[in-house]
C-alpha cells in the first residue's frame, strides 16, 4: 500500500495533495483501480516520512465519488494524528490537486 501513496500509478483516478500553511504536515489521498474493483488509500507525511494509515475498498471508482473527495476541505482524516495536530484537525486553504 504504502508505494501507490509514495509513487501513485499513472493511471490512478484521483491523486489528492493537502499540505499544511507551514509545510511540516501533508496528506495524500489515492484512488487505485477503476470499475471492476478500487480502493482509497490514505497517507500523511511528517517530519519527510510518508505513513500509510488506511485504505478502504470501493466498488468503483466513480467520478461523483473522486470529485466529491477532491472538494473536502483540507484537513485530517480517517483518525490519522500527527505530533502537532489532532485528528480531524484543518491544514489550510492550501490544496494542490494532481
Amino acid at each position: 500500500m504504502l508505494p501507490r501513496i509514495v509513487e501513485p500509478p499513472g493511471d490512478a483516478p484521483l491523486v489528492v495533495d493537502q499540505q499544511s500553511i507551514d509545510g511540516g504536515i501533508a496528506v495524500r489521498s489515492v484512488v487505485v483501480g477503476r470499475a471492476t474493483g478500487a480502493a482509497l488509500l490514505y497517507g500523511v507525511r511528517e517530519a519527510g516520512r510518508m505513513r500509510a494509515i488506511t485504505a478502504f475498498p470501493l466498488a468503483v471508482a466513480s467520478e461523483s465519488f473522486c470529485r466529491s473527495l477532491e472538494q473536502q476541505a483540507p484537513r485530517l482524516r480517517y483518525n490519522a494524528a500527527t505530533s502537532a495536530l489532532a485528528p480531524r484537525s484543518e491544514l489550510s486553504a492550501s490544496l494542490r490537486t494532481q
